[in-house]
């Protein structure tokens, strides 16, 4: 009886939005990728050239790992809250 209640506090318009949402951040977290992967190749270059990481690409890819991180969690319905644009950038 307790799921049958659950169901209805979640109206099938909000499943519908929530969805439209979900696909909205698979396609942030394919762009996500593609940036990953620019950090990391600058990263090398860095390392290779002048012998150290570059530190403020160090510290974007902080907040990015935590950015990612909540585009996950709320693709897999661990939270309700939408990672940014819709709330604010993570920071460390």
């Amino acid at each position: 009886m307790e799921e049958i209640a659950k169901k209805d506090n979640y109206p099938m318009r909000d499943r519908l939005i929530r969805i439209l949402y979900v696909i909205l951040f698979i396609i942030i977290f394919s762009v996500c990728r593609f940036v990953l992967g620019w950090i990391i190749l600058l990263q090398i270059c860095f390392d290779l050239i002048g012998g150290k990481p570059n530190h403020r690409l160090q510290q974007f890819s902080l907040e990015f790992k935590d950015y990612i991180a909540e585009i996950i969690a709320f693709l897999t319905y661990q939270t309700e809250i939408k990672p940014f644009p819709f709330s604010d950038w993570p920071s460390n």
